[in-house]
């Protein structure tokens, strides 16, 4: 389908977002998909194939708190065009049915968006030496959290000797996950990306450099998709793709690409680890410690207990309290960043009130 063809509802408008316009009700806005974003500025298709570029206004730079309170690739908006203007302004962003999202690198204390309004995440890693099994554990977390159906898609399939008992090992780890995988010789032959790209669809394609996300977005959308090899000395890869961008493919369903990211640290994601590791939340409730942080070798202690025993493996445990950790000091932080913005604001309001009562008490002023 060219782009000139595409309407609103196959580019995956429903009916979630035509209640929302409707309660806008600013008929001379028009509806718009986020295709790609540089630096605060946004690429926005419009139905009938009309793309330009928007930024936001004024209004909505000012109001906005957080990073997640601006646009994100796959986000639907409403905007203000002109005929005789070649670019946009963003009035609206309508809101959205998910996101992904991670924290930030660095003292920031926002959760830095990924991408909006998805249906599936092809979780992709490749089978050489860059298959991690802890890092799939990551990605999963953030992945459900948003409430998104994951699917683990094996790359490179071609390299790996011993396919099977990879594929058993991660159907062990992630019983209930649909796993996939496919090989950049024999893409045609991967018949289930029409499964889940069908019309009216959003997926996203998340992994670490490396792994063949841009030669696969290549072959999925019919456009030619800048690549760069791994490097030989250890198997990982060189960074491609360095924003994120929306595609419509062959069958009519949208694939957002996104950067490789080795490092995705964990935020607001307490619900997916509870999830994802239910036997290991199940031992920490039955200890018969409350204050035990299940880390030293003591009488009573369920998970020391279960680790001596071989019933809990060591590396999930580590993985587990590792990705627990995380999301309980990017909590505290963002506790802490909220206590001091909030005595900014007390501290200000006190202040205005002094410098009003002083202005008062000065002869001829009112």
């Amino acid at each position: 389908m060219s782009s000139n063809e595409r309407t609103l509802s196959h580019m995956c408008w429903d009916h979630y977002f035509e209640l929302q316009k409707q309660e806008i009700n600013k008929p001379n806005l028009k509806p718009a998909r986020v295709i790609s974003e540089e630096r605060q500025l946004y690429r926005v298709e419009c139905a009938g194939g009309n793309i330009f570029w928007s930024q936001m206004s004024g209004k909505g730079i000012y109001q906005s708190k957080e990073r997640s309170d601006l646009p994100v690739v796959g986000d639907w908006i409403l905007v203000d065009k002109s005929e005789s203007s070649d670019r946009g302004l963003i009035r609206h962003i309508l809101k959205r049915k998910n996101w992904l999202h991670r924290k930030q690198a660095g003292r920031v204390n926002d959760p830095q968006p990924l991408a909006a309004n998805i249906d599936y995440a092809f979780i992709a890693t490749s089978l050489n030496e860059d298959f991690n099994l802890r890092r799939l554990e990551r990605y999963y977390a953030v992945v459900t959290e948003a409430k998104i159906t994951p699917i683990i898609l094996l790359t490179k399939s071609d390299l790996c000797e011993n396919l099977p008992e990879k594929m058993e090992e991660l159907r062990k780890l992630f019983p209930q996950v649909a796993l996939e995988h496919c090989t950049e010789k024999q893409f045609e032959a991967s018949l289930f990306f029409a499964e889940y790209l069908t019309l009216g669809t959003t997926s996203v394609v998340l992994g670490s450099s490396g792994v063949g996300k841009s030669t696969l977005i290549g072959y999925l959308s019919g456009q030619e998709i800048l690549t760069q090899g791994i490097r030989e000395e250890d198997g990982k890869g060189r960074h491609t793709t360095t924003s994120r961008n929306l595609y419509f493919t062959k069958w009519g369903g949208a694939v957002i690409d996104t950067p490789g990211m080795r490092e995705l640290q964990l935020f607001d994601h307490a619900d997916a680890l509870q999830n994802q590791f239910g036997e290991i939340d199940e031992l920490i409730r039955s200890c018969r410690f409350r204050d035990c942080n299940h880390q030293i070798e003591q009488p009573g202690c369920a998970v020391q207990k279960a680790l001596d025993h071989g019933t809990l493996d060591e590396k999930r445990w580590r993985n587990y309290w590792q990705l627990h950790s995380e999301v309980e000091g990017a909590q505290k932080k963002k506790a802490h960043w909220k206590t001091l913005q909030e005595k900014k604001a007390r501290l200000a309001l006190i202040d205005e009130a002094r410098a009003w009562g002083q202005l008062k008490r000065k002869p001829g002023k009112f």
